[in-house]
């Protein structure tokens, strides 16, 4: 790093000039906006990785539970929620349909996912599966639209 304490004040000012700040009369601030300018602009490297196994904790898979694929002999790995609920949108060529046209507004109804999931075996908590739509940009709709009138309060 360059020692920006030895340049004189207007030298230090024309090059704090080039990098769009206001420019100060004090030498400290000069020095330190130079400086901060000088490590944004040359990072430290990254530390070198070593081929030996590290003994970092297994990450966490952000609440989403692990659902069995299949009760088969033959063991295959088992899928995420968002895994199988992408899945069953993909089979089902309606709710397909209606997530690609979405912007034609054809709206999903997020009970019509809760019942399609759970006929196919796909057990979660309602707030687990509007997180994994929310993931994969699916849009979805909780409420009839048309539920009652609006209620004015006095």
């Amino acid at each position: 790093m360059p020692d920006y304490t030895l340049l004189s004040t207007s030298d230090l000012q024309s090059q704090v000039s080039r990098y769009g700040f206001r420019l100060s009369k004090e030498r400290s601030v000069l020095v330190d906006q130079l400086t901060q300018v000088w490590i944004a602009m040359h990072p430290p490297p990254p530390p070198p990785t070593s081929p030996k196994k590290s003994h970092a904790p297994a990450k966490k898979s952000r609440g989403k539970k692990l659902v069995p694929k299949s009760s088969d002999e033959d063991r295959e790995p088992e899928e995420t929620v968002g895994e199988s609920l992408r899945k069953l949108i993909l089979d089902n060529e309606e709710l397909y349909l209606k997530v690609l046209r979405f912007g034609a507004r054809q709206p999903i109804f997020f009970d019509d996912i809760v019942s399609l999931a759970a006929k196919n075996g796909v057990k979660s908590s309602k707030p687990l599966l509007m997180r994994c739509l929310d993931e994969q940009c699916i849009t979805f709709f909780t409420q009839d639209p048309t539920n009652g009138a609006r209620k004015r309060y006095k």
